[in-house]
């Protein structure tokens, strides 16, 4: 059985192929890796509401995952 791939869409610019998840928290190595490969933005300690991130027109939100 394959697993469902998620489908997040920005509020602002409805792209979704550049929207990344927002990774609170001390990273470890492979987190830092995909930060540096633009797969996920790391914001510190204190988390925030938001959950996703838009590299297209950098808008940080709280996302309603859905799956196609």
């Amino acid at each position: 059985m394959e697993a469902k791939k998620e489908f997040v869409e920005c509020p602002k610019c409805h792209s979704s192929k550049n929207v990344i998840p927002i990774v609170f928290g001390r990273p470890n190595q492979r987190l830092i890796d995909e930060a540096q490969q633009g797969k996920v933005l790391l914001k510190g300690c204190e988390p925030c509401e938001e959950s996703h991130y838009c590299k297209d027109c950098n808008k940080e939100f709280v996302a309603k995952n859905s799956y196609q």
